[in-house]
Formats: structure tokens, C-alpha cells, sequence
């Protein structure tokens, strides 16, 4: 009732969807207005290209699920409103090396001088 986890066991073996993968209706520095669409559109391709076949994940309370970054997933539409999907994503990433968000494509690295460690 709760909006079930899908995800397409290896699609993490994919190369990444990056912008310059396909066609984003933007330019070298701008993404078009139509970038997400687009983006799955690419998504789907690639399923349908590797024929990924769909698998559900039906969490139990106290259940915990963690997964390749490049893995391809999504949620469930919601069949009751009122239902909780409570989540908590965590990305965890090497201290030398660049974390992408394919998305935006904006980079995220951890800076050793931020006084965040002992």
C-alpha cells in the first residue's frame, strides 16, 4: 500500500547515464527544460536494449535495503494516501574520490579541510 520499491537487478553494470549519453535538449553547460523526461526515456531504452526485468522489494518494519549507486529503481505509486514510505538515503563515497549525481551532474567531494574529522 506504501508505494513498493522496484529496482532491475544489474542494471548497475549499465555505464552511467550521463548528459552526454543522450540527447538532454540543453547545451555543453545548460540542461534543457525537458532534461528529465528525456532522461527516462534513456532509462527505459536501456532497460529494453539489456532486457531488465523488474523485481519488487516489500520492506517489513525494521528491514534495511542497500544498493549498488548505479542501480536502477524507483517507487511505487502510493495506493493508500495516508500510508508511511519513510525512508533514509545515505551516499558514502571515498575521501579522494568525485562523487556524480547523474542528474545534475554536479559533483561532490569531501573537503579534507572542513574540521569534520578528529
Amino acid at each position: 500500500d506504501n508505494g513498493t520499491l522496484v529496482y532491475y537487478p544489474g542494471s548497475h553494470k549499465l555505464p552511467y547515464m550521463l548528459y552526454d549519453r543522450y540527447d538532454h535538449g540543453g547545451t555543453r553547460y545548460t540542461i534543457g527544460n525537458e532534461a528529465y523526461a528525456r532522461y527516462e526515456k534513456a532509462v527505459a531504452d536501456a532497460i529494453r536494449e539489456h532486457d531488465l526485468r523488474p523485481q519488487e522489494f516489500i520492506a517489513q518494519p525494521g528491514d534495511v535495503l542497500i544498493w549498488h549507486a548505479n542501480l536502477l529503481h524507483g517507487g511505487k505509486p502510493m495506493a493508500t494516501p495516508n500510508a508511511s514510505r519513510k525512508s533514509m538515503a545515505v551516499h558514502y563515497f571515498a575521501e579522494d574520490v568525485v562523487c556524480y549525481h547523474e542528474l545534475t551532474q554536479r559533483a561532490a567531494w569531501i573537503d579534507p579541510d572542513d574540521g569534520l574529522r578528529s
